[in-house]
């Protein structure tokens, strides 16, 4: 696919056959680039085989069954960035699956609870690669992980990745031009952790569990925790605990 519509969103766009990391590939241009590349400049592919996603997880998936963006973007808003991209994405799914689709803190898109996107921010010394990896057309036998889903899962076909990866881009940029106040007030709004009691995995790897409350202007999760008051977090693994 061509993907006129993105080509159309963003000053340049690689739209590649293959390739193992749209992230790495942007990163490799973006080092090499001189003078310097335009913001929101994009690599994009539908077969990518070695991705990467938060703590280091691989993430993978069958050819033409996933769509993999990654865009260079100024570090305008720091850690609010992968949540600005994460709910660029579900404002983008939102056309085709209404409220089914929401934001998991601090930057995984859900659709019924199941994850369909992931977000990955990276920092270079020219920008930040912020790359997004979206399930578009797996099956149920080739989904990595039981918790996760696709669109074609979902009940959207025939699926236009373009259109979607459009709506995804024109956000960001959209998100990005705001303050952390008028983003957390519009992240808030779509935060399905938010209200839940969660399970959290810390990068110390001690786990925390309580009831998520919300985020801070800072884009930490705010946890309630039993005998410990409110515990402002701002990197783990959450689990959403059913009740």
């Amino acid at each position: 696919m061509d993907f006129p519509l993105v080509r159309a969103a963003v000053p340049r766009l690689e739209a590649l056959d293959s390739c193992a990391s749209t992230n790495s590939e942007l990163a490799v241009l973006v080092g090499a680039a001189t003078p310097r590349l335009e913001w929101f400049t994009t690599v994009l592919t539908e077969d990518q085989t070695a991705g990467r996603g938060r703590l280091d997880r691989t993430w993978v998936a069958p050819r033409g069954a996933s769509v993999a963006v990654s865009t260079l973007v100024p570090d305008t808003l720091g850690g609010w960035t992968a949540l600005a991209a994460g709910l660029a994405m579900v404002e983008a799914l939102r056309p085709l699956l209404g409220d089914r689709v929401t934001l998991k803190w601090p930057n995984d898109v859900l659709v019924d609870d199941a994850k369909i996107c992931g977000v990955l921010a990276e920092w270079t010394p020219h920008g930040i690669v912020v790359g997004a990896g979206l399930n578009t057309a797996m099956t149920v036998a080739e989904l990595p992980v039981p918790t996760a889903t696709s669109l074609q899962i979902a009940g959207v076909a025939p699926v236009e990745a373009d259109a979607v990866v459009a709506r995804y881009l024109t956000a960001l940029r959209g998100h990005l031009a705001r303050t952390p106040e008028e983003l957390r007030e519009r992240v808030m709004a779509r935060l399905s952790t938010r209200g839940r009691t969660v399970r959290i995995g810390l990068p110390d790897g001690s786990i925390l569990t309580g009831w998520a409350t919300g985020i801070d202007v800072e884009g930490r999760l705010v946890v309630d925790v039993a005998g410990r008051g409110k515990v402002a977090v701002a990197a783990g693994d959450v689990v959403h605990v059913r009740s």
